[in-house]
């Protein structure tokens, strides 16, 4: 469980933030009121 949280974080990370990617779920909304806020 532990190696599949830092595989996800890692892929968060990694791959969608920097190319403006949106995930699904309480991370998407998260990021989308990160997004609108800053």
């Amino acid at each position: 469980m532990v190696i599949g949280v830092f595989s996800a974080g890692f892929g968060l990370k990694g791959f969608l933030l920097p190319n403006k990617f949106i995930d699904g779920g309480a991370t998407g909304i998260s990021l989308l009121l990160e997004n609108l806020t800053s």
